[in-house]
C-alpha cells in the first residue's frame, strides 16, 4: 500500500520483513536509472538488513563507496556501525566496497575532522538510508541534544542520550543536500513519534525531508 507522508510517497508493509524488502527493491530500481557510486546508511538493526538485500542483488558494473550516517566513538568494535556494515556485506558482490567512517580511537574532535576530509574527496552520496528511532533521531542527531559542527558535513556528539555519549555523524545540511532521501520506520513503538512528525513536530527525521517513507504497518498513523 502506498499513501503519501509529509508529501512524499510512504509505503506501508505489514510486516519488517516486508518493509525491508521494499526498501532494498527501491535501491535496486534507482541503481538501473541512475549510477549511484556512493551512497549513505546507517547502522542499527534495519538498515544493515537492507544493505544485506541490497549486496545480494547488486547488478550494477561498478561498487559504490558506503558512507556510515554517524558512529560511537568508543573502543568496542562490537558497537561500531562501520563493523556492522562490513559483516552485512560479506560474501557478496560489494564485499570490496569502501566503508567511508570515522576513527574512533583518538581524540573525537581529532577523528571527526579527519573523516569530514575523507568526505571531501568522496563522491557526493546520491542516496541517503536512515531508520528512524523511536525519539525522532537520525544518525546521532538527536532532539535537544547540542550537536558540535566540526565542518559543513560533520558534527560530533558530546552527551548521547544513549551510550555511549560521543558520538561522530553526518550533518542535517549534508544529509538533506542528498537527491534520494530513504526513511525506514519499523515498530509499534513509533507510531506516536510519527504522528507527532506529520503535525509539525521540528524532529531530525524531519529535518532529514525523506524523499520516500517506507513504514511497517504497526506503525502507520492508519
Amino acid at each position: 500500500m502506498t499513501t503519501r507522508i509529509l508529501g512524499a510517497p510512504a509505503t506501508i508493509g505489514a510486516t519488517r520483513e516486508d518493509v525491508l524488502r521494499e526498501v532494498a527493491d527501491a535501491v535496486i530500481a534507482l541503481s538501473t536509472l541512475t549510477r549511484i557510486d556512493s551512497f549513505v546508511i546507517s547502522g542499527g538493526a534495519s538498515t544493515p538488513a537492507v544493505l544485506r538485500l541490497v549486496a545480494q542483488r547488486w547488478r550494477a558494473n561498478h561498487t559504490p563507496s558506503i558512507i556510515v550516517s554517524d558512529e560511537r566513538h568508543c573502543d568496542d568494535p562490537a558497537e561500531h556501525n562501520a563493523e556492522q556494515l562490513h559483516a552485512a556485506l560479506a560474501g557478496t558482490s560489494l564485499a570490496p566496497a569502501r566503508i567511508i567512517a570515522p576513527r574512533t580511537g583518538g581524540d573525537l574532535i581529532s577523528d571527526a575532522r579527519e573523516w569530514s576530509r575523507k568526505l571531501e574527496i568522496v563522491t557526493p552520496p546520491s542516496l541517503a538510508i536512515v531508520s528512524m528511532a523511536d525519539d525522532g533521531h537520525i544518525a546521532s542527531l538527536f532532539p535537544d541534544v547540542d550537536a558540535t559542527p566540526v565542518s559543513a558535513s560533520v558534527v560530533v556528539c558530546h552527551a548521547s542520550p544513549k551510550p555511549p555519549p560521543q558520538r561522530v555523524s553526518l550533518s542535517s545540511a549534508y544529509l538533506q543536500a542528498v537527491q534520494h532521501r530513504f526513511a525506514i520506520v519499523i515498530g509499534a513503538e513509533k507510531s506516536a513519534v510519527l504522528s507527532s512528525v506529520t503535525r509539525g513536530a521540528d524532529l531530525p527525521i524531519a529535518q532529514f525531508a525523506p524523499t520516500r517513507w517506507f513504514v511497517e504497518s504497526s506503525a502507520n498513523l492508519g
